[in-house]
C-alpha cells in the first residue's frame, strides 16, 4: 500500500478512537446536570436530617428501644425514612431537578449514600458532608464549594462577595467573576454605571444613582447627576441644578384622538384610552372624564361621569302593561 494512503488510514483510525473516547465521558452539560441533581439530592438528605431530628422508633418506649436496637439518630431505620422522601422533596424542583433525574441519580449513588451514613456520618454526625462525600469524592460529578472546572481549580476572590464564581462547586463553567448588580471588573472591584462609591471610599459599597441620572453620579440625589437621564431636564433649584421630570403631556400633548388622555411617567409618558362613559377625559376610569358620552351624566358625587338609570319612577321608557325596565 502506498504510504500516503497508510497515513491516511492511521490518521483515520485515529480520529474514530479520539471520538469514541470524546463520547465515552460525559460532556459539560451532562456534567452539569448530575452536578446540580446530586446536590440537589444532599441539600434534601440535609433536610431530612433535621425532620427527622427528634424521631424514635416509634414503638412507645425509647428507653428499651435504644438498648435493644441501637440509637435511632445512627440506625438504618432513620436512614430509610430520609432516603425514601429525597426525590418527593418539592424544594428539588426549585433547584431545577425533575423527578427523573432525581431517581436516576438517586439510583446511581444510592450506595454511596449508605457507605456515607454507616461511614463518615456515624462517625462524626455533625460535620459530615454527603455532598462533599458522594458528589465530590464519590460520583466527582461536582467540586467543593469555592472550586470549578474539569480540574476543581480554585476560585476568585470576586472581592469578598460581591460576585459569584461562574461554575462554583460544579465540574464546568468558566472561572470568571458574575458580578452583583452594581459591581463590574474582572473582579468585581467597580463600580458600575449608574451606580456610586458609598461615602466616598475606595472600596465602599456601590448604591444606585437617581433614576434621574443619566450614567454617573456623585451620590443618591438628582441634584448629584453629572447629566440628566432623557426625560429630565436641568433646574435651578435653591440647593443647585437637580435633574427634574418633563412633564410631556404638558409640554408636546403626545397623545392623540379625542378619547385618549395622556399619563406623565417619571422620565417618560403613557398614552391611554378613556373609559366608555367618557366622550373625552384626562385620566383612567369614569373619574377621569370631562364631558360624557351618551347615556351617562355628570357625576352627583366627586368628579366624571356616571350611568343614567333609564328605569327609574319618572322615565318614559317601557310603558305597556307587560314591558319590563332593565337598565344597562
Amino acid at each position: 500500500m502506498p504510504l500516503i494512503h497508510q497515513l491516511a488510514s492511521l490518521g483515520l483510525l485515529l480520529s474514530l478512537i479520539s471520538h469514541v473516547a470524546r463520547s465515552g465521558s460525559p460532556d459539560s452539560q451532562q456534567l452539569s446536570s448530575q452536578c446540580r441533581a446530586c446536590s440537589a439530592i444532599a441539600a434534601a438528605f440535609q433536610r431530612g436530617l433535621e425532620r427527622t431530628a427528634r424521631d424514635n422508633f416509634g414503638g412507645g418506649n425509647t428507653n428499651w428501644e435504644e438498648t435493644r436496637l441501637g440509637t435511632y439518630a445512627l440506625s438504618e431505620t432513620r436512614l430509610v425514612d430520609i432516603t425514601d422522601r429525597l426525590c418527593k422533596d418539592k424544594d428539588n424542583e426549585m433547584d431545577g431537578v425533575t423527578s427523573s433525574e432525581c431517581h436516576a441519580m438517586l439510583e446511581k449513588i444510592e450506595e454511596d449514600i449508605e457507605k456515607f451514613w454507616f461511614g463518615a456520618f456515624k462517625a462524626n454526625p455533625t460535620s459530615a458532608s454527603l455532598r462533599d462525600s458522594v458528589c465530590v469524592n464519590g460520583t466527582a460529578a461536582c467540586c467543593v464549594y469555592g472550586r470549578w472546572g474539569p480540574e476543581c481549580a480554585p476560585c476568585p476572590d470576586c472581592s469578598g462577595g460581591r460576585g459569584d464564581c461562574n461554575g462554583n462547586g460544579t465540574r464546568t463553567g468558566t472561572g470568571a467573576c458574575d458580578c452583583h448588580p452594581g459591581y463590574s471588573g474582572a473582579q468585581c472591584s467597580d463600580c458600575s454605571a449608574k451606580y456610586y462609591r458609598a461615602n466616598g471610599e475606595s472600596n465602599g459599597e456601590c448604591k444606585a444613582c437617581s433614576p434621574a441620572c443619566r450614567s454617573a453620579c456623585t451620590g443618591p440625589l438628582a441634584t448629584q447627576c453629572d447629566q440628566c437621564a432623557d426625560g429630565y431636564e436641568t433646574v435651578q433649584q435653591a440647593d443647585g441644578a437637580a435633574c427634574v421630570d418633563i412633564d410631556e403631556c404638558q409640554t408636546r400633548s403626545p397623545c392623540s384622538g379625542p378619547r385618549s388622555f395622556c399619563e406623565n411617567l417619571p422620565g417618560s409618558y403613557r398614552c391611554g384610552d378613556c373609559d366608555r362613559a367618557c366622550s373625552a377625559c384626562s385620566g383612567p376610569g369614569q373619574a377621569g372624564c370631562t364631558a360624557c358620552s351618551p347615556g351617562f351624566e355628570p357625576a352627583t358625587t366627586g368628579s366624571g361621569c356616571q350611568d343614567v338609570n333609564e328605569c327609574s319612577p319618572d322615565s318614559p321608557h317601557c310603558t305597556g302593561p307587560y314591558e319590563r325596565c332593565v337598565n344597562l
